[in-house]
């Protein structure tokens, strides 16, 4: 069966709303994620309006981002990743004739017990604008242990520098206030997704964990998973061809 070609809009995980917006990160990130979908398919990833007035919670971003789907493109593959699952599944239920397919990586509709304590520390650290203590509950993600050493001596090494490289901290706090507020909240919004559905995640991924997903999956409609054995919340990374492979058979299904 032929790939279904209509664009995929991308909305990514934390790192986006944390860090400030520099070209060159911008594009190495872009090109992290592009690694994950099929070459011709034409992605958009969108970005987090850090202008944007306070409250922040999931649903007035997922609106935000129907707006600008709507203008721009019509109705599109939707993709969220870790954070930006919480975003993705709002849009779908809210705006289900935008999304024709729903991929959801490394994510769930809730947290995990672990997952949720590691976003507290994260928000207390970031209220305090200590971005070094921010960071931490990340550098123990990867599987392979030598990328969580070579995370840790890097954030080391950067860390006089680590400031200017972040957004506001009272926008990051208000940014992952939001993420605990819609995990757990209600899930009906799941019952409607209407999008064909793929839950693409690591069986020990630190956030999300395996029966969050299954839960996920259970209640939407139209949803497969897949799911990687021993894999940790940084799947994406470490396994990219992998993901890019479940990925493809899902849009030619």
């Amino acid at each position: 069966m032929a790939l279904d070609m209509s664009t995929i809009a991308i909305i990514n995980g934390g790192n986006a709303f944390v860090r400030r917006y520099d070209p060159r990160s911008a594009a190495r990130n872009a090109k992290q994620i592009a690694r994950l979908f099929p070459a011709d398919c034409t992605l958009n990833i969108l970005g987090y309006d850090t202008t944007a007035t306070p409250p922040y919670d999931v649903d007035t971003i997922a609106d935000a981002f129907a707006a600008m789907i709507r203008t721009q493109h019509g109705a599109v593959a939707l993709a969220g990743i870790s954070f930006g699952g919480f975003v993705a599944t709002r849009l779908a239920a809210r705006h289900p004739e935008l999304v024709r397919n729903l991929i959801l990586i490394s994510t769930a509709h809730r947290f995990s017990e672990e997952g949720l304590h590691r976003v507290r520390e994260q928000r207390a650290s970031a209220a305090r604008g200590d971005f070094l203590a921010m960071a931490r509950p990340f550098l123990t993600l990867f599987r392979k242990r030598w990328r969580n050493h070579l995370l840790r001596a890097a954030m080391w090494l950067r860390r006089n520098s680590l400031a200017e490289k972040m957004n506001a901290p009272e926008f990051i706090a208000a940014m992952l206030d939001s993420a605990p507020a819609a995990s757990g909240r209600e899930s009906a919004h799941l019952q409607s997704v209407r999008a064909k559905t793929l839950l693409i995640a690591g069986t020990h991924d630190q956030f999300f964990d395996e029966a969050a997903v299954r839960e996920t999956a259970s209640m939407i409609p139209s949803a497969k998973v897949t799911l990687f054995p021993n894999e940790t919340h940084m799947l994406a990374i470490e396994q990219p061809r992998a993901v890019t492979e479940a990925i493809e058979s899902f849009l030619r299904e």
